[in-house]
Parts: structure tokens; sequence; C-alpha cells
């Protein structure tokens, strides 16, 4: 019998919350579409999820020690120098000295970087958006309207943690 701690149950199997639930759904219908596209994305670059991860959060933080993202995606400082080494390698990525502490590397986005996290956005936009395609004008300005509620809750940290 499936259990509150498998994560093949829908939260509504386990008397989760209706929202949680319906996000939950369409994020998986977005995820068997989007998959094979990042699979791709990886594939055609010569990258790992994690390195791809690590372009993802240096675009969202902005530059960062190789300590932040080593606990961002939870791998050892050794392994995160390694991966940060081969994204350098490939021109992604730069490394230089932390103005506050010269001891400490930097990692920021290059360039090239910048423009591979922006062709994997527009990847993932055009997914959704053929996912959507067939949704109701109404349903998806709808969805639009919550979508953006909910993101200015969070924003404003308004939503309890």
């Amino acid at each position: 019998m499936k259990g509150a701690d498998d994560p093949t149950v829908a939260p509504r199997d386990q008397g989760g919350d209706e929202a949680a639930t319906a996000v939950l759904q369409l994020l998986r219908w977005h995820v068997r579409r989007h998959v094979p596209i990042m699979a791709h994305t990886l594939h055609e670059n010569g990258l790992s999820l994690p390195q791809m991860a690590t372009l993802h959060h240096l675009h969202a933080t902005g530059p960062a020690p190789v300590s932040d993202l080593s606990r961002h995606l939870n791998l050892s400082l050794t392994a995160t120098s390694h991966l940060v080494q081969r994204l350098v390698s490939k021109g992604l990525v730069t490394r230089s000295e932390d103005p506050r502490d010269r001891r400490r590397k930097r990692i920021a986005l290059d360039e090239a970087g910048r423009a591979l996290v922006a062709l994997s956005h527009a990847r993932a936009a055009a997914a959704l958006e053929e996912m959507l395609a067939g949704v109701r004008p109404a349903r998806r300005e709808a969805l639009e309207r919550a979508v953006s509620d909910v993101l200015a809750d969070l924003d404003a940290g308004d939503v309890p943690a």
C-alpha cells in the first residue's frame, strides 16, 4: 500500500491541499513535455544536469562563491570545484577573486552561459505555450491572473514559511 512518504502519491490521495494538487498536476504535464527538451539541450552542449543547474542558479542569484554553489547543488566542495572548472573550460562561466576576500573565488555567468540559460528558458516557455495551446483563452487568462497573484504574494513574503 502506498503511504504518505511515497513520492508517487499525489497530495490529494493523501488528503492534501487542492491547490497544491492542481499545481503539481500542471507541473507534471509540463515536466513530461520539457524533460526531453532539456535532455536535448544538455546533450547538444555536453553538459550534465548539475552543470545546467549551476548556470540557472548563477542566472537567478548573480555571481557566487564555490561554497554557495556547493550548498545549492548538495555537492562536496571538491566536486563543485571540478564542475565549475569544466564550465570555465567551456567558456560558460568566469572565475575571479572576491573583492571582499581575495582568498575566495566568485563564479559568474559568461556571455555564452547567459545565452545558454536564455535558450533553456525560451525552450521551456515554448513547451508551456504548446501545452497550453488547447486551453480556452478565458481559462488561460484566469491562469495568468492566478499565477501572477500567487507570485506576487510569494515575492512579497505574504505566504507563511
